[in-house]
């Protein structure tokens, strides 16, 4: 490398950096503060466009990562968006491993159904809710549970059959 992509690298660090403290305090304080995302990454995007990327996925800093690395390479966001909660978007590996952790264990598996099914929040036992929230498709409302963002309630709520039902998603 030369000596200039170096001090390029090392100048776009720290501010990458603290790009993803940002958006992991932003995730876990359940605000949607504006984050200067296009300016790290140089993509430009609107306001209303951010929102909808971070209540899609919660302010998820591996999840937004990957959307931002597609559409600075090209991707439009509405496709991003569109195809999220599907088997070919760009989160159906994170999705399916998620759904293979859940429908291997029965009772985990009835408790994020019905959180991932309910307008409400579910009030679930204590070892289950915590267990979903381990997992981080859960988080606590209190003492009930909610889908941890949309795009985990999208998938796991159509993925997650009645146990018992003889379906696998």
């Amino acid at each position: 490398m030369t000596g200039g992509r170096d001090v390029c690298w090392t100048g776009a660090r720290p501010e990458a950096h603290r790009l993803y403290e940002k958006r992991f305090y932003t995730r876990h304080r359940n605000t949607y503060e504006r984050v200067n995302l296009g300016t790290t990454i140089h993509i430009d995007l609107r306001e209303g466009e951010v929102r909808s990327l971070m209540d899609l996925l919660g302010g998820h800093p591996h999840l937004v990562r990957i959307a931002l690395y597609h559409v600075a390479r090209g991707m439009s966001l509405a496709e991003v968006l569109a195809t999220a909660a599907t088997d070919q978007g760009l989160f159906a590996d994170h999705l399916k491993h998620l759904l293979w952790e859940l429908t291997r264990r029965p009772e985990l598996h009835e408790a994020a159904r019905q959180v991932m099914t309910s307008a409400e929040p579910a009030r679930l036992r204590t070892d289950l809710a915590f267990k979903l929230v381990s997992l981080g498709v859960g988080q606590l409302r209190g003492n009930d549970v909610v889908a941890a963002c949309e795009l985990y309630r999208r998938y796991l709520g159509e993925r997650l059959p009645v146990h018992g039902s003889g379906e696998n998603g």
